[in-house]
């Protein structure tokens, strides 16, 4: 099967990537609207680029452009070969290159001395080939964050899934950034989660594991629970919570199902980032959670907040424990900080005082 070209991304004012076919190639890019692929807007020129496709090499030349042709933000002088994933500009308009199937104009320039250009967007970001195959061939690994009581003794482990693929970045942040432009942010959780909990599990084979799910994993329960059934008959954990932030706790009925399935399964439930956006009061009450994360903006320099929010934190604190939920605080950093978390009544703490993410449990 041949290979199918397509350019996708932000066209007009839309907030939502669409997805163009190239249907015939040479494919010309330009401002006029009988170009191959047309772009009209005031920064690209008549005809911009040229897109060449012999059956087993994309390449794209730029066609003297007064803006300039680049790949993956770097301008080129010279016929360039593209491939799935490459993030395209046309000055400052940006396109992504997406491979299905198979396995008025002034003179350019012809040297590397290049007219100034905005700066190019980056809302596609690069790296999606590369990411995917990060994800082919589990290129990743674990780092653990221990949860301790107010003393300072773990009860459990946070797993927290790291790239590890030359030329991506290994911090989860990016990495997701990258997923979530590609469609591939719910098989990056579900492996990091995977790698994390086999690991966790060789190292502390009777821990307590706390583990995250991306927003996007809730629009599709039964594929959550298929890949957490999988994971405990796979690697056997002690126990599991699974963590929900405090975005993909909407709507009712489904954190039901979710909930009444987790416990089906044995695993806990635990509602992370509580307070980072809106507090949601109504679901803690409907659909009480094992635990509930304070985030770390509500805690940090607590010691120093005023008595307005202190009121508040502390209020909080009250209202989870008579519903018979665990509090825990996150990002605790000084044992001032502590103290004061101690005094509200918090059992739980997770942060830099007791320990910073790391690769082995019981290691430096």
């Amino acid at each position: 099967m041949s290979k199918q070209w397509f350019l996708e991304g932000y066209v007009g004012d839309s907030d939502r990537i669409q997805r163009i076919p190239l249907s015939h190639f040479p494919c010309v890019v330009g401002r006029v609207s009988d170009s191959g692929f047309a772009v009209p807007k005031g920064d690209v020129s008549r005809k911009h680029a040229e897109l060449h496709w012999d059956g087993t090499t994309l390449t794209v030349t730029d066609l003297g452009s007064t803006n300039g042709t680049f790949v993956n933000r770097n301008r080129i002088a010279t016929l360039t070969t593209v491939d799935h994933g490459d993030v395209l500009h046309f000055g400052s308009n940006e396109y992504r290159l997406i491979a299905e199937g198979g396995d008025e104009e002034e003179d350019g320039d012809e040297t590397t001395t290049f007219a100034a250009v905005e700066q190019l967007s980056e809302r596609l970001p690069s790296g999606l080939r590369e990411l995917q195959q990060l994800i082919a061939q589990r290129a990743a690994v674990a780092n653990f964050q221990a949860i301790t009581t107010v003393t300072g003794t773990p009860i459990a482990y946070e797993l927290l899934g790291r790239g590890a693929f030359e030329g991506l970045p290994p911090a989860p942040w990016p990495l997701f950034q990258i997923a979530e432009s590609g469609g591939l942010d719910v098989e990056l959780s579900e492996l990091f989660r995977d790698v994390g909990i086999e690991e966790a599990v060789r190292q502390a084979p009777g821990a307590t594991l706390f583990v995250n799910t991306h927003p996007s994993e809730l629009k599709d329960m039964r594929r959550l629970m298929m890949g957490l059934t999988k994971a405990l008959n796979t690697f056997r954990p002690h126990k599991l919570v699974l963590e929900i932030h405090e975005d993909g706790v909407s709507d009712l009925k489904k954190m039901h199902a979710l909930q009444s399935d987790l416990k089906a399964l044995g695993v806990g439930l635990a509602y992370d980032d509580f307070g980072a956006g809106q507090s949601r009061l109504q679901e803690m009450v409907e659909v009480p959670p094992d635990y509930v994360k304070f985030d770390m903006s509500l805690i940090r320099d607590i010691d120093t907040a005023s008595s307005a929010k202190r009121e508040m934190v502390q209020s909080l604190v009250t209202f989870a424990k008579n519903t018979g939920i665990t509090t825990l605080a996150e990002g605790v950093e000084t044992q001032s900080e502590l103290d004061v978390c101690q005094e509200m009544g918090f059992e739980l703490i997770q942060g830099y005082l007791f320990g910073k993410p790391k690769p082995n449990i019981f290691g430096d």
